[in-house]
């Protein structure tokens, strides 16, 4: 499996997790890269923020 998808899987596993339950410390699957932040919306939805590249991710 290839850096990418290992990265999208991670992301993909980090969504199934409740917004109110999951914190940096308690997060299995560790900290977030470098320059990365994950966020909570008005509907309680995760997303993820990559300030390197000024994007999002779902």
């Amino acid at each position: 499996r290839n850096q990418l998808q290992g990265a999208m899987q991670q992301l993909n596993q980090r969504y199934l997790y409740s917004a109110s339950m999951l914190t940096a410390e308690n997060d299995p699957l560790g900290p977030l890269p470098p320059g990365w932040e994950r966020r909570v919306d008005s509907t309680d939805r995760v997303y993820f923020v990559n300030h390197n590249t000024k994007t999002t991710q779902w």
